[in-house]
This record gives structure tokens, C-alpha cells and sequence, in this order.
């Protein structure tokens, strides 16, 4: 607008050297490759070119009015007006390359970002892992060593003021319950296994679902060794004659 503006008066008068001088200064903007002033039949009255010999100006490549762009290069043309006559064109043929070169600039720029901000989500998805997956995975393996080996002395380790550190607090408490009441078991067995001594008895179990009998190494004395499959007929076959009717009945 503004090189239009000052070579209006040149393109009325033809004035050859003034237009010449005028389309010069646009020198100064090291993205325009060529520059032309054309009268109204379009034909280029004075021309600048940067960097390359002149040629033929490309009409195909210009727009009736207003700008094209073409692969790297952007065309302009725009109306020419003395006293609002038209007196002619300006046609100004600038190359992308410095806005490209910034296009590829943010790019590689948002590219970094990206990378930078993708790490620092894995990092936080490790620390969030170490966080929460590790004591998950201790409270799964003590649950399976105390299912193997029916240790119930073992506890988790690891704890942490959040969630997860209540949840293995509360498992620990577990544990530390369950422990008391296998040590109680075992010591109330322990005790009827030396009452059952003591009295020269022993004590059975019947399954009624499977007919399966079941007794303590105390009745061994009583009724002879047992065999791996005792019903509740066979067990009976060993009371005295007697009693074995009754036993029966009672059983059903």
C-alpha cells in the first residue's frame, strides 16, 4: 500500500526513473524476491528483481486481485489509483522460506515439549507405581507365603501415611489376630490331645455328605488300626454286637 501510494503519480505520468527509484526501496525487505509496476495493460512498466536475473513475469501465477499463494511463495497484487483514477498495478512476489523456517522452528519446539512432558509422565507413572503398586504387590506375595506355608508371623514391611498405608496397617492387625487365634488353636489341641491321653480316649468325625469317618490316633487302642476309607457301617462294625443296632439307628 504504502509503495503503491508513492509511485501512483510516476505510473500517471509514465515517469520511468520515479517509479524506478520508488519500487527500489522495497530492497529493504529481504523476503521479496521481485517487484513490479505495471500500467493498466498489466505489462510490467518497472521491475525489481533480488538475487536472480530477470525474467518473464508468470501471469498464470498472479491473481486477478488480491494474493496467491504457491508452494514457498506468495503473490500480491493490488490496484494502483491517482485522484481515484486507476493508473495501475503493483505485483510483489515474496518467498515463505522465514515463515516456514518459524513454522518448523515451533514445531520442533512443540515436538521438544511433547518429549519433555511425556517423560515427566512416565516418571510420575513410576513414582506412582513405587507408590502404590510395590506395597500391593507385598501385601500379595506375604498373603500367598502365609497360604503356602501357613506362616501367620510374617507382616508387610512398607507403610505409608496415605491409603495404602492404612489398608497395610489393617493388615498387619489381621495378621497379628489371626495369629493369636492359631497359637489359642493350637494350644486348646494341644491340651484335649493330653485330656484324650490322660483318659485313655479318643475322639471320631463323621461326614455325613461324603459317609467318611475320621478319628484321633487315641482310638487306635480302642478299635484297631484305621483304614483309609472308614464308613460310618465299617465304623460301627467295630462296637460291641450290641451296641452296633443302636449305634445305627442313633447315627440316622
Amino acid at each position: 500500500q504504502i509503495t503503491a501510494a508513492n509511485s501512483d503519480a510516476a505510473l500517471a505520468f509514465q515517469n520511468i526513473e520515479d517509479a524506478q527509484t520508488t519500487i527500489n526501496g522495497l530492497r529493504a525487505r529481504p523476503e521479496i524476491d521481485a517487484a513490479h509496476l505495471c500500467l493498466n495493460d498489466e505489462k510490467p512498466f518497472v521491475s525489481l528483481f533480488r538475487n536472480r536475473q530477470p525474467t518473464a513475469l508468470d501471469f498464470n501465477l498472479v491473481p486477478t486481485e488480491g494474493h496467491r499463494i504457491t508452494n514457498d511463495k506468495l503473490i500480491l497484487k493490488r490496484r494502483i489509483y491517482f485522484r481515484q483514477d486507476p493508473v495501475g498495478w503493483i505485483i510483489i512476489e515474496a518467498n515463505l522460506q522465514k515463515e516456514i523456517a518459524r513454522s518448523h522452528a515451533v514445531l520442533q519446539i512443540a515436538a521438544m515439549a511433547l518429549i519433555i512432558l511425556v517423560g515427566v509422565a512416565l516418571l510420575l507413572a513410576a513414582r506412582l507405581q513405587r507408590l502404590v503398586s510395590n506395597p500391593i504387590s507385598q501385601l500379595a506375595a506375604t498373603a500367598t507365603h502365609i497360604t503356602k506355608h501357613k506362616d501367620y508371623s510374617v507382616r508387610v514391611l512398607k507403610e505409608s501415611p496415605d491409603e495404602i498405608g492404612a489398608l497395610v496397617r489393617a493388615f498387619n492387625q489381621m495378621l497379628t489376630e489371626i495369629e493369636q487365634q492359631h497359637r489359642d488353636i493350637i494350644e486348646n489341641q494341644h491340651q484335649l490331645q493330653l485330656a484324650l491321653s490322660a483318659a485313655q480316649m479318643g475322639s471320631w468325625e463323621w461326614e455325613v455328605r461324603t459317609n467318611r469317618v475320621t478319628w484321633s490316633v487315641e482310638n487306635d487302642h480302642l478299635f484297631g488300626p484305621a483304614p483309609e476309607a472308614l464308613t460310618i457301617e465299617a465304623f460301627a462294625s467295630r462296637l460291641h454286637e450290641e451296641d452296633m443296632d443302636r449305634a445305627l439307628a442313633t447315627f440316622r
